[in-house]
């Protein structure tokens, strides 16, 4: 039997360099060997062999331009069976789209060496800035609900989460953002209590809590391009009428 296994981001941004990690693919015994080992990333159009003694280099790096849905293939040959393949999907999305707060210049700006930190695959920290982003979504949902009246129901409204397009201007969080962001990444490099990683990380939470303290949103509900309200991040409660 073939286990397949291939790790790999379910969202990427186009034109941002992602990795496909095949290492933890194995044969039971009844298979032999792995003879062969190839990835395709467009649906089969094209093969890349990436078989090879060291597990650790079963991988491929890739890039798309395009956006969509993509399915990435895995194909195991062994001793004891032909070509067998297994297929995987990940979401391509355009930078409009993805809407994130924050970018690596934000980052360089505060910590001009923080490129050096990049794991291996990765050509930027944007899948670090949208984590940051779901983490500043999730707070503001529970400060702010939206009553959207444009929905006919029994009382003519209905609530709904708050969600990235509804904010009019990006730049009223991106400081947010940035330290949020900062947090993840220190906070992953540390591996052990007080240090230097630690200390960065406990120092960007106090930054990141202070920008958030001081955070106004302005928000776009019908994306008309005009802003409809402009409110503290405690504001509890938004209607919209249409």
């Amino acid at each position: 039997m073939i286990f397949f296994n291939l790790n790999l981001e379910k969202i990427v941004q186009v034109s941002d360099q992602t990795r496909f990690i095949a290492s933890n693919t194995f044969v039971s015994p009844d298979e032999g060997a792995i003879t062969l080992l190839r990835i395709s990333p467009d649906n089969g159009a094209t093969w890349y062999d990436i078989t090879g003694v060291d597990k650790d280099l079963w991988f491929l790096d890739w890039e798309y331009e395009v956006a969509g849905t993509k399915t990435v293939k895995l194909e195991v040959t062994t001793t004891n069976s032909a070509a067998t393949e297994k297929d995987f999907t990940l979401e391509l999305i355009a930078e409009a789209d993805d809407l994130l707060f924050s970018n690596d210049d934000d980052l360089v700006k505060m910590e001009p060496e923080i490129l050096c930190f990049l794991r291996r695959g990765r050509a930027s920290f944007l899948d670090i800035h949208r984590c940051a982003q779901k983490i500043i979504m999730d707070w503001l949902a529970m400060q702010i609900k939206v009553k959207d009246c444009d929905i006919s129901t029994s009382d003519g409204c209905v609530t709904r989460k708050i969600e990235k397009k509804d904010l009019w201007d990006v730049e009223e969080v991106r400081t947010w953002s940035a330290y949020q962001t900062l947090v993840l990444i220190f906070e992953g490099l540390s591996n052990q209590k007080d240090d230097i990683f630690s200390q960065k990380a406990v120092r960007y939470s106090e930054l990141m809590r202070a920008a958030r303290s001081r955070s106004e949103v302005t928000t776009d509900f019908d994306q008309d391009g005009t802003a409809d309200y402009r409110e503290q991040v405690r504001t509890s409660f938004m209607s919209r009428r249409g």
